[in-house]
């Protein structure tokens, strides 16, 4: 009995804690900041994956000034995934196989797609086969030429070998010239929060340099109708700014113009929206309170078990024969005859005479 719970405990622990086998990742790996290989395990190697039908261009400004923010815009048209239609999306400074994220090259990500500073992320298909991403990134403070790439990987159907597919675009280059003397812009140290706090304000402060007076505009993720945002000037090149709170996974699109007198930028549109409810928990947390439950419900069958072995039912059928042994003797009892009266019996049960005929018929009918 002791081997076969220990050999079950151990096919439990080997389930909740095995993972698949298989080259590629359905479902996705997730946002993050990666190499094009990713260490090997992102499908670079041209062992662990197949040329992809998609093709991408790169959209961005043929020259950004040094140190300032723009948006880069990759688009993906005519490509062939898997039912789930997940397309992981690279924005890639090189492609080199190590150090060609774009903070390798001195741009920063402000922000991604999905709210976030990652250089890959993951986007799901039209049913066309088309799906693009955004990044609003800082250009790098020394001057001169830069390349950017954009990468992608998804799965395939049919796929017999488990293997994802790969495409990467054509080099795209990019001038970065000196920034011009008071060019009103957004200071190197702000960074957007991904969300505001559910309390307060729904305020965000927003800091720049060269700058004296700001102007926002926002709308809701998907409409077109641009609203002002009040703003308060809290010093020099700092400001607060009022949007209002979203709920759920809405969020609020808004873009930064920064003012130098008459001189203006219109900085990327940003998305911003309210943190959720928070909860805190890991992925080995959760298996461990599954495994403490499928420990919990084992235990629970093994008791239940050596219970209906060990119980001795002899004692409980025999008392329950003499139970209907003397059911049978009282019923055989229940009738008393007196010489008094011939022709009638006493119901002792119903305190009543009866006549001893019917009596007899239903003696005859048992």
């Amino acid at each position: 009995m002791k081997n076969k719970i220990i050999i079950t405990l151990l096919i439990i622990v080997t389930l909740l804690f095995s993972s698949t086998s298989i080259v590629a990742n359905p479902g996705g790996n997730g946002d993050d900041s990666r190499d094009f290989t990713c260490g090997g395990s992102c499908h670079g190697d041209p062992s662990l994956s197949v040329e992809s039908d998609g093709i991408i261009s790169i959209d961005v400004k043929e020259f950004i000034y040094s140190g300032t923010t723009t948006e880069i815009v990759v688009n993906i048209e005519q490509v062939s995934t898997s039912k789930d239609r997940i397309v992981g999306i690279f924005l890639l400074g090189s492609i080199n196989g190590n150090n060609d994220q774009p903070s390798d090259y001195g741009w920063e990500i402000i922000q991604d797609d999905n709210g976030g500073t990652s250089n890959y992320i993951e986007k799901r298909a039209s049913l066309n086969g088309s799906v693009y991403a955004s990044w609003i990134i800082r250009s790098p403070t020394n001057s001169g030429t830069y390349n950017l790439f954009a990468s992608i990987q998804h799965g395939i159907e049919p796929n017999p070998r488990s293997l994802a597919a790969l495409g990467v675009s054509e080099r795209h280059e990019i001038e970065i010239l000196p920034i011009p003397e008071n060019y009103p812009s957004l200071s190197e140290s702000w960074i957007i929060p991904d969300n505001r706090e559910r309390e307060g304000d729904g305020a965000i402060t927003v800091l720049t340099v060269n700058t004296d007076k700001i102007e926002v505009d926002w709308r809701l993720v998907g409409e077109s109708n641009n609203n002002v945002a009040e703003i308060q000037e809290l010093g020099i090149g700092e400001w607060r700014v009022f949007l209002p709170k979203t709920i759920g996974d809405a969020k609020i699109e808004f873009q930064i113009t920064t003012f130098n007198g008459n001189f203006s930028v219109e900085q990327p549109w940003m998305e911003i929206g309210t943190e959720s409810e928070r909860f805190e928990g890991s992925a080995i947390g959760a298996r461990l309170q599954a495994l403490s439950y499928a420990i919990i419900i084992f235990g629970f069958v093994i008791s239940i078990q050596n219970w209906l072995v060990t119980i001795d039912f002899s004692d409980y059928f025999s008392k329950v024969k003499r139970k209907g042994n003397s059911g049978q003797k009282n019923e055989s009892q229940r009738m008393i005859v007196h010489e008094k009266y011939p022709g009638w019996l006493w119901d002792s049960v119903e305190e009543k005479w009866v006549p001893e005929i019917v009596e007899s018929e239903n003696r005859s009918d048992d």
